[in-house]
């Protein structure tokens, strides 16, 4: 129980939109997985399993939502029945655009 509820809680940080908090959920995840590993019951491990699991559909669901509109095998390489826009909010900082920028160029390719 102790450990679910444990998983459960850095589920939630890896999915908050704060990146310092969701990198320490992910850091978390992968330390239990890292140390933990060898003494891990099969009971524990699919909790642990789960919950990984749920940190990526989760923290992935808006990146599907996004490339929906494109479909697999296509051949167009601007897209085909949507495109993808990246636009800064205007109460942003200038590190903060030059992050956003960043993201947008690993994800989507984008320059």
């Amino acid at each position: 129980l102790m450990l679910k509820q444990l998983v459960l809680v850095m589920v939630e940080c890896v999915v908050q939109p704060v990146e310092s908090i969701a990198r320490l959920g992910c850091a978390c995840l992968r330390h239990i997985v890292l140390s933990a590993a060898p003494m891990l019951t099969p009971c524990q491990w699919e909790v642990v399993c789960l919950g990984l699991h749920r940190a990526c559909s989760l923290s992935l669901f808006s990146l599907h939502q996004l490339m929906a509109g494109f479909r697999p095998g296509s051949h167009s390489f601007y897209g085909d029945g949507a495109h993808v826009k990246v636009a800064a909010r205007r109460d942003s900082t200038p590190q903060e655009s030059l992050r956003l920028k960043q993201l947008a160029q690993q994800v989507f390719l984008l320059e």
